[in-house]
């Protein structure tokens, strides 16, 4: 079933469960592929079309990186971030990188975000169109849950800013994720944020919050999903601009005090960012302008991320 395609995929997919010495210094290794705690569902990505979905990019004609999920109750493979057949994607979707606690030395303890959980739901970032909410140009970063043969946007789907996943409760009824879009009224700095989208909702929105994006016809409701259809309430996917309606149930929405992370956590999150560029130098360069803007030595300048609890799903 796992057949190798071509060489450059047989070597790119080793990521999954092997480390690149040469990279130990920034990220050490990739070790990209995410088993459930139970040990039932193990996540992975590669450039082969292991379920037979057409992995070609758009623009270049070569395969994209697609998440895979085996499940080992049912001995059988899907794909995760897969669209619609006859929609190919715009770009790479991976499983994240490890964070590291220290930046000091080859084999330092990693953290591992919890991106697949005991029911066989995956939380992953994809640029590409897998819900009819999107649209249908893609190639900006979404936050999305699988879950049950489906994709549902956990950000909204619609802003112009990337947003990326950050991690899930055990339970997976907290989902953090990073955008600059503003989610909540509270949030005004117009730089990146950490919000929760929590299952039942958070606090009771405040004036301006929990606006909705612009509803779809039934016929365009229709998930570009080649797996199974997305229902018209996407998970978390009540958002766009100012101005829109309120959504009919209003969206539980709320709000935390400001959180000011450390330099090593902000760090650790620019990194987290630079290691999704598949270039080995543009992410180098990346990791070389992170840690002269948050390592030690450097000088305090810049928003910092704060804390947002937000968006019911």
């Amino acid at each position: 079933m796992l057949q190798k395609t071509s060489e450059q995929a047989s070597h790119q997919d080793g990521n999954d469960w092997q480390e690149e010495p040469q990279l130990s210094q920034t990220n050490n290794g990739e070790l990209s592929a995410r088993v459930s705690p139970d040990g039932v569902y193990f996540a992975f990505t590669s450039l082969n079309e292991v379920t037979h979905f057409d992995n070609e990019d758009a623009t270049t004609k070569k395969p994209d990186k697609e998440i895979f999920l085996y499940d080992a109750a049912g001995n059988r493979v899907v794909c995760v971030s897969c669209g619609a057949a006859d929609v190919h994607p715009v770009g790479n979707t991976e499983l994240p990188l490890p964070t590291q606690f220290t930046l000091k030395a080859y084999g330092q303890p990693v953290y591992l975000s919890r991106n697949v959980l005991d029911d066989g739901r995956v939380f992953f970032t994809s640029p590409n169109v897998l819900v009819a909410q999107q649209g249908k140009t893609g190639g900006v970063d979404n936050v999305f849950e699988y879950e049950e043969g489906r994709a549902r946007l956990i950000s909204s789907g619609v802003s112009p800013d990337p947003s990326v996943f950050y991690d899930a409760s055990a339970d997976g009824r907290d989902v953090f994720f990073v955008t600059a879009q503003s989610l909540v009224g509270a949030d005004r700095d117009n730089g990146d944020s950490i919000y929760d989208a929590r299952e039942g909702g958070g606090f009771p929105p405040g004036p301006g919050e929990g606006v909705q994006s612009p509803a779809c016809e039934p016929e365009d409701c229709r998930a570009p999903a080649g797996e199974a259809p997305v229902g018209q309430s996407a998970a978390s996917s009540v958002f766009s601009g100012p101005g829109n309606l309120l959504a009919p149930p209003p969206v539980v929405v709320g709000k935390s005090q400001p959180r000011v992370l450390t330099r090593a956590q902000k760090l650790a999150n620019a990194l987290r960012v630079c290691r999704r560029d598949r270039s080995k130098k543009k992410r180098g360069a990346c990791e070389a302008r992170a840690r002269k803007q948050y390592g030690a030595n450097a000088k305090k300048k810049g928003k910092t991320l704060s804390g947002k609890v937000g968006v019911g799903r």
